[in-house]
């Protein structure tokens, strides 16, 4: 991801989160472009000198260590897509996915019928009217969010939806 399209990710996160206070954690003004481009009540606050910079690939490692932990030991759970929504996080315009796809691997959040998040899960199949997913939710969700990241069967990051 660009450094515009970072920013213009984070902004949007802002948008729709709506919070009533930005916390900006940064060493020197790294963050002061977002911070002033957005809208909310903002506290800048200088990171503990104790913090240790990671590149970007302990990131990914991080992340990837984080999938495995929150997705230990999945069930699969076979939704039919007459009864669940099925849509793109972050699109420009939602559209409403209802045939088979390949979205095999894609990284999904699981949410309630008021749009909370249950859990996220991993998409297995879409397809002959059912999403497939590996996930610890217990709750049955009513909507299922592609994301962007495409993660392997071990969950590693393999690929990145545009």
């Amino acid at each position: 991801m660009r450094e515009d399209e970072a920013v213009e990710h984070k902004l949007q996160l802002l948008n729709s989160l709506q919070p009533n206070l930005v916390l900006g954690l940064s060493l020197g003004h790294e963050l002061d472009h977002i911070l002033e481009l957005q809208q909310f009540p903002t506290l800048r606050l200088e990171a503990s000198g104790f913090a240790r910079k990671r590149t970007r690939e302990e990131r990914k490692k991080a992340r990837e260590e984080g999938y495995r932990r929150f997705l230990q030991n999945p069930k699969r759970l076979n939704l039919r897509l007459n009864a669940t929504k099925l849509r793109t996080f972050n699109a420009t315009r939602q559209e409403r996915i209802d045939r088979d796809s390949t979205h095999r691997g894609t990284l999904a959040g699981l949410l309630d019928e008021k749009g909370v998040l249950l859990s996220i899960g991993r998409i297995v199949r879409i397809g002959n009217g059912i999403v497939s997913i590996t996930t610890t939710a217990e709750e049955m969700p009513r909507t299922v969010e592609l994301g962007a990241v495409i993660l392997s069967s071990g969950f590693h990051e393999i690929a990145y939806e545009p």
